[in-house]
């Protein structure tokens, strides 16, 4: 308007002018064909992109957008971070780290300690492909999906597609750095069209440089569209169509999650297909995708399998009962126990509060307070007493290897012994003590090194065990009482000969460690949020002559006195008896 005032041009001809310009601008975007794969209205599934000759014309007509949502990506790259999957790329995209793999070449790698067993290939140059090779990897990796919604996003597809059931034949991440070439597929795509069910591949941007990566989707030499990924939506491909990289100039990593999904088909032949066009030699097999459901049009309650619940690197036993004892087992392997003698145990639902309870009115979490979050700890390998209401107790700090500020609080003598016996008993021990008697066999039990301990932070945790040749006969039961807010790290380390796993505290159950279960404390650092981690350790065993000097060599209380076997093995059964229900802790007596 500017133009036409200043200049005084004959409007007829600058209308023309502006015109040719519009048309200049319509034919170099649609030279490009570069479409934005944003969200589809009302998170619906979308054609593509619309070809500027026919509005009734879709290019390519098989490719959609979909909405996944930010969540969605969010959730996954957690998990990619905390399951070694974008450290895995990095590594192999980092020349000094020698994980190269050769073009063509595939290799099974077990992401960090879960074990969860995934192989590797690289079908060219720097492209790499990574998925899950077995059952159990699968299922967590699909229960990792379900977590960001993959349950909705089946829904939808399936409506679009007007299918009736549905299943994931392969899920997968695949990954590239800086340029790729145009001529190098990015993923193949299922090419027959011979068959009795509709399969579709959708590609969900995960990690993407700032400037978004493009893909072209081809279907005809005159079908065809460069599409640019946005956060938060993927893209849906179907048969005879595929997709492409061109290049790009970005020096940023690239990750992407390629799930083909579709029909289930009752024909072995069709399902031998389609694993045979998606070049799948690991898992899903044909065996599994014959039994395998995902959604169900008339069923609701088929969905994407649960992750596995897990309580750090291990599996979290739900729901578990009041002095139920469970192994610890591999949440990437659940058959595969970590060692023969750490378990769980469910702690009797009055346990927790009325130690928490007692801790409070004594004293001992407001010492724990100024030790570890106040700034007034001991030195490293010092102890000192403490009166608490009249009785008395001591604090120790670990020496200099322990790496960290953690204390204990102990008792002292026999009265403050007892005095924590009895609310052992109050909170319900004892049944701890018959489930461990029970399940192992043993003669009797006496818990015999009882104390509190607390923390706030630990470079690195000293691997140890509390026992050793024991012959299962003695435990040490770590009671969590408080756990920081808001802190998703695992706290305790635990091992067998090859592997470290990390476990993570839950309110309601116990950790029980025996024989040669190494373990430490795991790097933890509370002090910016001023909060503390609080537990009761209770070390219980079936003393016997054959063990008393095992069970003494590891002793670190004062009381009973370290050395005294004659006195240590006088107190062996006196808490729980095989053959004598009334043997128990001492009573409880309310003084109120």
């Amino acid at each position: 308007l500017a133009f036409l005032f200043f200049n005084d041009i004959n409007i007829p001809i600058m209308l023309l002018l502006l015109m040719l310009s519009a048309a200049v601008i319509v034919c170099s975007q649609e030279q490009q064909q570069v479409c934005e794969t944003k969200e589809p209205a009302e998170q619906q599934t979308a054609p593509l992109c619309s070809s500027s000759g026919d509005s009734n014309i879709i290019r390519p007509s098989n490719a959609f957008a979909i909405t996944i949502g930010v969540p969605f990506v969010d959730c996954m790259v957690d998990y990619f971070a905390d399951n070694g999957i974008m450290e895995m790329f990095e590594g192999l995209f980092d020349s000094s780290s020698h994980m190269e793999i050769s073009i063509g070449e595939m290799q099974v790698e077990e992401l960090s300690v879960r074990g969860y067993h995934w192989y590797i290939e690289r079908p060219s140059t720097n492209l790499h492909t990574m998925a899950p090779e077995n059952e159990i990897a699968y299922h967590e990796f699909l229960g990792a999906l379900k977590e960001g919604g993959l349950d909705a996003i089946l829904e939808r597809i399936a409506a679009h597609f007007e299918w009736e059931n549905l299943v994931v034949y392969q899920a997968s991440v695949y990954g590239f750095w800086g340029e790729m070439q145009s001529n190098e597929t990015t993923s193949s795509l299922l090419t027959s069209t011979n068959r009795d069910v509709d399969v579709v591949e959708m590609v969900i941007p995960i990690l993407l440089p700032e400037k978004g990566v493009q893909l072209r989707i081809v279907q005809s030499s005159d079908d065809e569209v460069v599409v640019r990924h946005e956060r938060g939506a993927a893209i849906l491909v179907r048969e005879a169509a595929y997709t492409q990289s061109v290049e790009d100039k970005e020096e940023d990593m690239i990750v992407a999650i390629s799930l083909v999904v579709g029909e289930i088909s009752t024909n072995g032949a069709t399902t031998e297909s389609i694993l045979h066009d998606l070049n799948q030699t690991k898992f899903p097999d044909k065996d599994y995708l014959s039994n395998a459901c995902h959604w169900n049009r008339s069923n609701a309650s088929v969905a994407v399998p649960e992750s596995i619940k897990r309580a750090g690197d291990f599996v979290y036993v739900e729901n578990i009962q009041p002095a139920q004892i469970e192994p610890i087992r591999w949440a990437g392997n659940p058959s595969e126990i970590v060692t023969d003698y750490a378990f769980q145990v469910g702690l009797p639902p009055e346990l927790m509060p009325t130690l928490l309870q007692y801790c409070d009115e004594m004293g001992i979490t407001q010492a724990f307070e100024d030790l570890v979050i106040h700034d007034k700890p001991l030195h490293p390998g010092k102890d000192v007493g403490l009166k608490l209401k009249d009785l008395n107790w001591y604090v120790q700090r670990p020496a200099k290897h322990w790496k960290s500020n953690m204390h204990w609080i102990s008792p002292l003598d026999k009265e403050s012994q007892d005095d924590y016996l009895k609310v052992l008993s109050k909170g319900g021990f004892d049944k701890i003590l018959q489930a461990i008697g029970e399940r192992f066999n043993l003669e009797g039990l006496v818990a015999y090194h009882i104390t509190f301990i607390g923390v706030s932070h630990c470079d690195e945790g000293y691997d140890h065990y509390d026992f050793t040749e024991t012959g299962g006969r003695g435990f040490n039961v770590i009671i969590p009482l408080i756990l920081a807010d808001n802190y998703t790290t695992p706290e305790l380390d635990i091992s067998n000969d090859q592997i470290v796993g990390s476990y993570k505290y839950q309110y309601g159950a116990a950790s029980m460690l025996g024989d040669e279960a190494y373990h430490a404390t795991a790097a933890v650092d509370y002090r910016a949020s001023k909060q503390m981690r609080v537990a009761a350790t209770v070390y219980v065993a079936d003393i016997q002559q054959s063990n008393i000097d095992t069970i003494m060599e590891d002793y670190t209380q004062k009381y009973p006195l370290k050395g005294d076997y004659e006195f240590l093995l006088s107190l062996a059964g006196t808490h729980w008896k095989r053959d004598d229900a009334s043997v128990r802790l001492p009573v409880y007596e309310r003084t109120d």
